[in-house]
């Protein structure tokens, strides 16, 4: 039926790419826990579209889409299945929308956004990771999957396991090559997982060298990215699984540096265009300005505080402009006494020649 619930969504991996004329290609890993044969209605908003789905498992195939391209057939197939699902995001307005569904959520949520060189990436209240962060809470998130599932025998072929087994991989990797130091919050994450992953073993029919023997984990650009620690390009990596709306994810480019002479050449011009065409309010503020330095070293200081960064300079400045002022104010009360008490001195003594 065209309602009913795929069952469980455990987890969402999706990789965004950016591209040019505000186009960005998608492709989402889904994993779920179906409890019998159902549809996955996507919420699409205008210039999104779904390319295709496809079914991740060793026999799987593409999946059929209604005419629409907004609903999928699942599979019927006990456990916990996986899916990906390619996407492209046309829209005007510079943002990106994760993909929404209609009759429910994933639990948990993975985002890598691969951005060009002349790009910012400018996320809105999202949860950004460091890559080594990323590939363990993957890890716990694909755990977590494992305890869903409704029964006992995981396939050993499947996509679960061994994806499980190329995060800790990876994951152990990793943190033999990190400073000691800063990475004892990981480290102990790290261990808490291995034990769990070791729980996990006892609990199902799962065979360890037997999961080694069965070849490689299907090939998924998330996973990619992961096992590259370097990148040409950037990559974001942000964690939404406390996020119940879709991520947007703004992108401004950058200035080119082929644009950066001719900008300068430009601003030079208007510089010289103000100085020759207000020259006499610019020489009248100068002298204002000579006037009340502290003023103007506290305003300078606001601006700083305000606008630059390190925002501390501005404070230190406004800091220096208070305590300058207060001791201008000072001095000349401390330099009244001290002429004061000199001059008593000298009145009050008589010469020995005047007695």
């Amino acid at each position: 039926p065209q309602g009913s619930s795929p069952g469980q969504f455990l987890l969402e991996e999706s990789v965004v790419w950016t591209g040019q004329f505000q186009e960005f290609c998608g492709t989402s890993i889904l994993w779920m826990e179906l409890a019998e044969a159902s549809r996955l209605t996507f919420h699409l908003r205008p210039g999104q579209e779904i390319v295709r789905v496809v079914d991740r498992s060793p026999q799987g195939a593409p999946l059929p889409l209604t005419d629409d391209r907004t609903t999928v057939l699942l599979p019927h197939r006990e456990g916990i299945v996986s899916l990906r699902v390619d996407w492209v995001d046309r829209t005007p307005s510079g943002e990106v929308m994760l993909l929404n569904y209609r009759d429910l959520q994933p639990q948990n949520r993975l985002l890598a956004v691969v951005s060009g060189r002349d790009q910012v990436l400018r996320g809105n209240e999202a949860h950004q990771l460091t890559w080594l962060a990323t590939v363990l809470t993957r890890w716990e998130s694909l755990l977590e999957c494992l305890d869903q599932s409704r029964i006992g025998e995981i396939p050993i072929d499947g996509p679960l396991l061994k994806t499980i087994r190329r995060c800790q991989r990876t994951a152990g990797e990793s943190l033999s090559q990190v400073v000691p130091s800063r990475s004892d919050e990981l480290l102990e994450k790290y261990r808490q997982l291995e034990e769990d992953w070791h729980t996990r073993q006892e609990r199902f029919a799962i065979t360890s060298d037997l999961a080694e023997l069965s070849g490689t984990a299907p090939v998924d650009a998330f996973s990619v990215l992961l096992t590259q620690r370097e990148h040409f390009v950037p990559v974001a990596w942000y964690d939404l699984s406390e996020r119940a709306a879709p991520l947007r994810v703004h992108l401004r480019t950058r200035i080119s540096t082929a644009l950066v002479p001719i900008l300068a050449v430009l601003l030079l011009g208007l510089s010289v265009t103000v100085v020759a065409r207000y020259q006499a309010r610019i020489l009248s503020f100068r002298e204002q300005c000579a006037r009340h330095p502290i003023l103007m070293l506290s305003v300078l200081g606001l601006v700083w505080w305000l606008f630059l960064v390190p925002s501390v300079v501005g404070l230190l400045l406004m800091l220096l402009a208070g305590v300058t002022r207060i001791g201008l104010i000072l001095l000349p009360h401390a330099q009244s006494h001290s002429g004061g008490d000199r001059g008593s001195t000298v009145i009050g003594e008589r010469p020995e020649s005047a007695i």
